[in-house]
């Protein structure tokens, strides 16, 4: 792979990250999310539980206990996403 490559590559993901924290900038905004850090601290959460493999025992029962701490985050964003859509589309059943 050439230098011309490797670059284009970085510079796709550069603004992937760039449209990703756009778009957490702006759910943050609108109070879907409390705060972006918190968000993005599960999202990598559940990368790291869902994405890769874990051999010690330890780790995965310090995994699932944050996982376990995220459920209010979860539960949370659930709520505002469905105040936020309710007066929206009106004529949809929201729980």
């Amino acid at each position: 792979m050439s230098v011309a490559d490797n670059l284009a590559r970085l510079a796709a993901v550069i603004e992937v990250a760039g449209r990703e924290a756009r778009q957490l900038r702006r759910t943050e905004r609108l109070g879907l999310i409390a705060s972006a850090a918190n968000w993005l601290a599960a999202r990598e959460l559940h990368n790291r539980m869902i994405h890769e493999y874990v051999r010690d025992p330890r780790e995965l029962v310090d995994a699932l206990a944050a996982a376990h701490d995220s459920v209010p985050l979860l539960a949370e964003v659930s709520g505002a996403v469905s105040d936020y859509l309710r007066p929206r589309f009106p004529e949809q059943a929201w729980p």
